[in-house]
Parts: C-alpha cells; structure tokens; sequence
C-alpha cells in the first residue's frame, strides 16, 4: 500500500468491522466463498487473482450494502479495492506530502460510493464520480500555481450521471462486442477499463498457463482490438454527452 492508504490501518477496520461482515454475509450470494471479512479483503486487493465478474460482484454487493447501512467495515474494504486507482488520482494533484490532498482524494471517493447508482457499471461509475468531483475541485482553483490539469483526453466522460442516451450507447457497444469480437476481447476491455489494471497484467494473469511467446502474441492480439474498441467508443459516447 501507498502512503495514501495505510493497509495496516485497512486491515484493522476491516478485523473490527468482523460482525458487521457476518450478519450481512448470508444476504449476498458474492460473500459465500469467504469465511471472515479479512478473507474478502485480500480477495479484493489489485494484486489479487480475482476475475472481473468476481470483482465485480463483490463491489456491486459491498456498495449496496455500505448504502444501505454505512458502516466501516464497508469503506475499508472499498479503499482496499480501489487502491490503485486512488493512488493514480493522487500523483496527479501535484505535491506529494500534503496531507490535505490525500483527504481530498479519499472523501472525493467515499462520496462516490455513497451515492454513485449500483448497476451493471458499478465499478466504472465509482471511478468517474471520483475523477469528476477531483476535477471539479482544480477548476475552481484553477489559478492556484501548483494546480496538475487533468488529462481531458484520458478522462473525458462525464463521471455524475451519464445521461439515458450515453447508457443506452454503452450497452449497445458491450452487445456489440460479445457479438463482434468475441467475449476475449470483451473482458480484455473491461478489465483494463473498469478494474485499473493494465493489459499486461490481465495478460499475465488470464495466460498465466501458456508459454511466454503465446502471452506476447495474445498482448499485441488484445492490444490491436482493445485500440479499436476504444477509438469506437470515444466516436460514439464523447460526442453525444458533449452535444447533451
């Protein structure tokens, strides 16, 4: 863990948190496969071995329930889930040491999983909300001298509540795929898009039975097509939310 996010004090919260975990483990289905509320901790960590749809139902369930009754316990094991991508938010506000800037970091975060809407885009969601609020916050300090201007390019979407047509947009785009280019490639994207995690690393994970030349090959296969898909998404979605 960073200096941004202590795992010690992670782990702690989440060990306090024990009885809240059990009593709201029989009513998701996700929760079953873990004993105690550390197990589900090191399930979600980025170093963990978990699959997309795996992750993904874990997070969709620990935000519902966190939603319906905050608690601790929750938020710890979202920081432990999201901690790459809050780490990347945090180079990007400029001075390393500066405690006010971590806080602004990790409530911009905590707000988003409070009210960021659970549905099939859950993850995605969480991490526009969290980059739109960030961004929101350096435009109105806009003329302070140590200000980091957010890549436009990189994050492009509107994080608050794409509108009906953008949705809609997206989920023609996921039929599309699974139709077009197969589920591979499918979860290639969706894992670098909404996991933060890099193409190598869910190369090095998905192919880690086969030789190193068939991990090359599938890295420059799924790198071509993810390319494609993205550039395809930007055409279709940027312009729509920007016209709106």
């Amino acid at each position: 863990m960073s200096k941004l996010i202590s795992h010690d004090s992670i782990v702690k919260d989440v060990t306090r948190g024990s009885r809240t975990f059990l009593a709201a483990r029989s009513t998701y289905a996700a929760f079953a496969p873990y004993e105690t509320a550390t197990a589900l901790l090191d399930a979600l960590v980025p170093t963990s071995p978990l699959g997309f749809e795996e992750r993904d139902a874990l997070i969709v369930a620990i935000v519902t329930e966190n939603q319906r009754a905050p608690h601790h316990v929750w938020q710890s094991l979202l920081l432990g889930a999201f901690e790459r991508l809050l780490v990347r938010l945090r180079l990007f506000m400029g001075k390393r040491e500066d405690f006010d800037l971590d806080q602004r970091v990790l409530l911009a975060f905590l707000e988003a999983v409070r009210a960021v809407r659970v549905g099939q885009y859950t993850i995605l969601a969480i991490r526009w909300a969290t980059e739109g609020a960030l961004k929101d916050q350096r435009r109105r300090e806009a003329r302070a001298p140590k200000c980091v201007v957010f890549n436009e390019e990189k994050h492009s979407y509107d994080p608050f509540g794409p509108s009906a047509e953008v949705k809609a947009a997206a989920e023609e785009i996921v039929r599309m795929l699974e139709a077009r280019e197969g589920q591979e490639l499918l979860d290639a994207v969706l894992a670098t898009h909404t996991a933060d995690e890099s193409l190598q690393e869910y190369v090095d994970r998905t192919y880690a039975g086969v030789s190193r030349e068939a991990r090359a090959s599938a890295y420059e296969r799924l790198k071509v097509g993810r390319q494609r898909v993205v550039t395809e998404l930007r055409a279709r979605l940027t312009p729509r939310e920007r016209a709106a």
